[in-house]
């Protein structure tokens, strides 16, 4: 697996972010919502996993 850097966590951060704005702010379709609430999460969780391994391998 590539290693992740700090540019990933900057742009997961600034994609869930539009994802959501769009929930607050869009008119979009039910079915499209439920996917911009999935990727938000998604992006989160991402981050959040991202970070983790970052911090092992300074770790080493």
């Amino acid at each position: 697996m590539d290693k992740f850097c700090k540019l990933d966590l900057q742009m997961l951060g600034e994609m869930k972010f539009v994802f959501e704005q769009v929930l607050k702010t869009g008119e979009i379709p039910v079915e499209q919502k439920d996917k911009a609430r999935f990727y938000a999460r998604y992006c989160e969780q991402l981050q959040m996993r991202i970070q983790k391994q970052m911090e092992m391998e300074s770790k080493k």
